[in-house]
């Protein structure tokens, strides 16, 4: 269960953090790079569970 809830939250924070980076960067920003971001960001929250759990 914990780690559904951590995952949430992860989703929730990546959701916030490209609502801002639309409102600071506008169209400079592309998709890429953001996509790229969260990927790495789900990859290290998924890393960081497991070794926790290990």
């Amino acid at each position: 269960m914990n780690i559904v809830w951590i995952l949430l939250h992860t989703l929730i924070t990546n959701g916030l953090e490209i609502v801002i980076f639309f409102k600071v960067d506008g169209i400079n920003l592309t998709f890429e790079r953001i996509f790229k971001a969260f990927l790495l960001k789900i990859l290290l929250v998924f890393v960081f569970v497991m070794i926790s759990y290990i």
